[in-house]
């Protein structure tokens, strides 16, 4: 009897794209699917830095940027693992999540998450729309905010309802406006978004 293979972790498949893309791509895992995103451009980055100033400018705290998370099960390879251009967390990281992202591939856990923004690309904006809006909802993220650069738009969803994967209520924005964030935020100030 010949031995089936056995098939590779999602995760082990990820760590050896990490290890082959030059530093700076991220690697993030969306509904069993893996995608590679090189590093922002200038822009991109701009707007990722504006977002996280305006945030803290407003009070805010635990802003971030770039920071590893997922949701569900250690033994559930096809979790979702993200990485938010910007986000905000619920609270101040303990020991318990430090152990948890131990046992999660060093990912935190995505329930951590208060606001999770994206700016989008153009190879990556369908996901931005899709995929990850699916993956906040579910975690229970409260707030979704996406940076449209095609479209020169600021869109946020908010009231996520896990169980349908979606948000209950989105609102959009042009550039430029002041976008109406839900409690605890206020006010964001967008001019300067490029």
């Amino acid at each position: 009897m010949i031995a089936e293979p056995k098939p590779e972790r999602l995760f082990d498949v990820m760590v050896d794209v990490a290890e082959a893309v030059p530093v700076g791509f991220r690697v993030e895992s969306v509904d069993g699917e893996i995608y590679v995103t090189p590093p922002a451009a200038p822009e991109h980055r701009s707007d990722m830095e504006l977002l996280e100033d305006r945030l803290r400018a407003m009070g805010v705290g635990r802003v971030g940027m770039m920071k590893e998370f997922a949701s569900g099960a250690a033994d559930d390879d096809l979790r979702p693992r993200v990485i938010p251009d910007v986000f905000v967390q619920t609270r101040e990281q303990t020991d318990l999540d430090v152990a948890w992202a131990k046992a999660h591939d060093n990912y935190f856990p995505l329930s951590m998450v208060l606001l999770a923004a994206e700016v989008t690309s153009p190879s990556t904006r369908w996901l931005d729309f899709g995929g990850k809006l699916a993956t906040y909802a579910a975690a229970g993220v409260e707030v979704y905010l996406v940076v449209d650069r095609k479209d020169r738009k600021i869109v946020v969803h908010h009231g996520p309802d896990p169980a349908e994967r979606k948000y209950k209520h989105v609102r959009r924005y042009s550039y430029g406006d002041e976008v109406e964030l839900p409690a605890p935020f206020g006010k964001l100030d967008t001019s300067g978004l490029v």
